[in-house]
């Protein structure tokens, strides 16, 4: 192959703009053309032309692009045709009334009735992470599960019967005291210790495991 030729083959495999605009005259197409091309997907809507063709250029000579270009969706899924996901909620931060997390002396799980009367009659728990420090102080935390639930009924362009929406079922709750100190407990406090005492639970709890410790044995004064 002579030297004409391979240059002739080279420039006709190159991309330019006046190619790219007279092909892909919509940012739909543009996106999903790069998006076959190179497996990248680019957020060019509403951009300037310029700034769009440019981009798409630069994906397609495998050159840096800005950050801010750049999509994590596939520009082939229709938004519409998703059903909408709620948010997770976001947890307080940690109450600073709280003792040091570095302060605790044992945690331990364990699996209890849903604080939602309509879901502990279906026999549904949740789970409890309950932790001991060295101040005697004992507190609690719903940690979970997270489940996905659909939320009424919508027909998709396609005649199928979809979800209206996904909303989350998320009993986590901040950590917060259920006995502050050795004796203060707060009144929900005072009623899950009744329940985990019922249950033989209250003692794998409420425990000193100081004597356990190894830097404990090996130094008392440490």
């Amino acid at each position: 192959m002579n030297n004409d030729i391979k240059s002739a083959i080279n420039l006709a495999t190159k991309f330019d703009l006046d190619g790219l605009k007279n092909d892909f005259p919509t940012a739909t197409e543009l996106v999903k053309f790069v998006y076959d091309e190179t497996g990248v997907s680019l957020n060019l809507k509403g951009r300037s032309n310029d700034f769009k063709y440019s981009i798409a250029l630069a994906v397609l000579n495998g050159e840096d692009i800005p950050p801010e270009a750049l999509s994590s969706a596939n520009p082939y899924v229709d938004k519409n045709d998703l059903v909408p996901v709620d948010a997770i909620r976001t947890l307080p931060e940690r109450s600073r009334d709280l003792p040091n997390v570095n302060q605790a002396q044992h945690i331990c799980h364990f699996g209890m009735p849903h604080p939602d009367p309509a879901e502990a009659q279906q026999d549904r728990k949740v789970e409890i992470c309950f932790r001991k420090y060295r101040d005697g102080s004992i507190t609690y935390q719903i940690t979970g599960p997270m489940e996905q639930r659909s939320v009424g009924s919508a027909i998709d362009k396609y005649g199928r019967t979809r979800p209206e929406r996904i909303q989350w079922d998320d009993p986590r709750t901040p950590e917060q005291y259920l006995r502050k100190g050795y004796s203060n407990y707060t009144d929900k406090g005072a009623t899950l210790q009744s329940y985990l005492s019922s249950r033989k639970y209250w003692s794998m709890i409420d425990r000193d495991t100081m004597g356990a410790q190894q830097s404990v044995l090996e130094n008392p004064w440490g």
